[in-house]
């Protein structure tokens, strides 16, 4: 038995997306993380885009025979979301406004936005800024039954469900590590996610989301017209801050739009073939490769968990 066993801790993470579920075991010591092992499960085409009654007993039975056979019964996870499922914005609010006060201001913008929208909301935010008079955010609201599906799904499956999170942010951890940058906190970066025909937006500064938008591609709207405008609008928005370095996760033609088009603009397309992040193994302490196939369940599991 090696000696880290003594000192780590295992930990999962686990990628949903609507044909499939993508995990990644890692083991954790003060200093590093080992990789275990790396699946997809395959699911039922659309199983959870559909909805159908049976979908998340499909899921978790799915995940059900995943767990006995890895023994995985009880194992911390941290699960990552589809962020179309997910209303994230930034927000102004006044600057004396109380945490109750400011959820409650998220819940009635989200509920007027979407008129549709009348289950109770789960609801996290961060502070962007803070000035004189008011408070910069940026929210996040789910829908509290689909949360508790979620939540139901891991339980069934034995698993102990520590974090939830969203799948850009998850890529964002995981790649910025893959790539090596040296993450000016005071430098904006751009970052172009394209999952099952839904095209995230976002801008970031370290740790902080600065913008976020997404747009349907499915109706076959002018993808650089889409673009352009958002940048435009980013602009409106932060116009004394450049924006010059871009992760694009998509096919390449994607990538090769941005840098056609902006051309002093440091774009990085990444891939499963020419991107990966290094772990070390558990089981011999060389380097293991993980593709970046993997980076979202792979960034949700390089979180810090909760202790409960």
């Amino acid at each position: 038995m090696k000696f880290y066993d003594f000192l780590s801790s295992r930990r999962l993470g686990l990628e949903f997306q609507s044909d499939q579920l993508r995990l990644v075991l890692l083991r954790k010591t003060r200093r590093r993380f080992f990789l275990e092992r790396a699946d997809t499960l395959s699911l039922p085409v659309t199983v959870l885009t559909e909805k159908k009654e049976n979908s998340w007993q499909i899921i978790s039975a799915s995940l059900a025979d995943y767990v006995k056979r890895y023994k995985l019964t009880g194992i911390a996870t941290a699960i990552s979301v589809p962020a179309n499922y997910v209303m994230m914005q930034p927000m102004q609010v006044p600057s004396d406004l109380s945490h109750e006060a400011i959820t409650s201001d998220i819940s009635e913008k989200v509920q007027r936005d979407l008129r549709i929208m009348s289950d109770t909301l789960c609801i996290d935010y961060t502070i962007i800024q803070t000035l004189a008079d008011s408070t910069k955010i940026f929210f996040a609201a789910m829908s509290k039954t689909s949360m508790a599906s979620y939540v139901d799904c891991m339980h069934e499956a034995g698993l102990s469900l520590k974090i939830i999170d969203i799948d850009v942010f998850s890529f964002n951890r995981a790649v910025c590590l893959a790539l090596s940058w040296d993450m000016d906190r005071e430098a904006n970066h751009g970052l172009l996610f394209v999952r099952n025909e839904t095209a995230i937006f976002m801008v970031f500064q370290h740790q902080r989301i600065l913008f976020y938008q997404t747009w349907d591609l499915s109706s076959g709207v002018d993808f650089l017209a889409q673009f352009e405008n958002r940048v435009q609008q980013y602009h409106a928005v932060y116009s004394d801050q450049t924006l010059q370095r871009w992760i694009v996760s998509a096919t390449h033609e994607y990538g090769e739009l941005i840098s056609k088009h902006y051309r002093t603009w440091q774009v990085e397309t990444i891939d499963a073939t020419t991107h990966t992040l290094f772990l070390s193994h558990a089981m011999s302490q060389s380097l293991q490769v993980v593709s970046a196939d993997f980076f979202v369940a792979c960034g949700a599991a390089l979180q810090e968990f909760p202790l409960w």
